[in-house]
């Protein structure tokens, strides 16, 4: 079987993407509220502990924009390192609530371990490759640093989510019978990927740029309103691609 018809037969499946797809949004909607929950308790407790602050010198109209600025100064110098610290573990527990949520959704009982240790996996090597070349880019006055940054973790993205899938869907063999046809299928649809996330992100970043009065900021944060469910639905078949491409080369290897 060609690439092309493994990528036809990929496209025809709908159904079996659809429940793929809807089950993936949901997963990824739990997750946002929950986070912009757990974001919203922290702000209500930084807002707490700034109105805790007493004032030091003079009082200030309020509507003196001073006040404001002497209020950040005084929460920071009293509560800079705890407010990080806070931070760092609200981040670390939004990212470790994704990677569980993802496991269990798309992995299920029998794939949960497989794909809780895929993306840990995963993460922690851009995280690494991401603080490195950053680490280097901030000596590079040219910029260069960052260029071969990038082209190094665009190159890491497409191996790794290779790699990834063909785990979590226990077709390693591939790699070994079906390897050039197999970075043809693969290819094609991570270049899917990247086409269409540049058009929308780029569409949105253009809009962005073009903003200057409050009616277009408006217009812009609709648009991103837009733009963050659509990337979403968009991803989840893609990914749901990955995975139909996969089934298909499998089974026409006859595993």
């Amino acid at each position: 079987m060609s690439a092309g018809t493994i990528l036809t037969s990929c496209l025809a499946q709908v159904s079996q993407q659809l429940r793929f797809v809807l089950i993936d949004l949901l997963w990824r909607c739990i997750w946002l509220a929950c986070s912009v929950l757990a974001a919203g308790f922290f702000g209500f407790a930084i807002l707490v502990q700034l109105q805790s602050i007493e004032w030091e010198g003079p009082e200030l109209g309020a509507s003196n924009p001073i006040i404001l600025v002497t209020a950040l100064r005084q929460f920071w110098n009293a509560y800079g390192a705890s407010f990080l610290s806070q931070l760092g573990l609200l981040a670390l527990s939004v990212l470790i609530f994704w990677i569980v949520l993802e496991a269990l959704f798309r992995g299920g009982r029998r794939g949960f371990w497989v794909y809780l240790g895929t993306s840990i996996g995963r993460l922690s090597l851009f995280a690494g490759t991401g603080i490195f070349f950053a680490l280097l880019g901030a000596k590079d006055e040219t910029g260069g640093t960052f260029v071969i940054g990038a082209i190094v973790i665009l190159g890491l993205w497409f191996i790794v989510s290779l790699l990834e899938t063909v785990i979590r869907k226990d077709a390693l063999a591939l790699i070994a019978v079906e390897f050039p046809k197999l970075l043809r299928v693969f290819g094609a649809v991570m270049a899917a990927h990247i086409f269409l996330g540049f058009v929308l992100w780029g569409s949105v970043v253009a809009a962005l740029s073009g903003t200057s009065s409050p009616e277009s900021g408006a217009a812009v944060l609709a648009l991103v309103a837009l733009a963050v469910p659509f990337w979403m639905l968009l991803h989840s078949y893609l990914i749901a691609l990955r995975f139909s491409a996969i089934d298909i080369m499998r089974n026409d290897a006859g595993e």
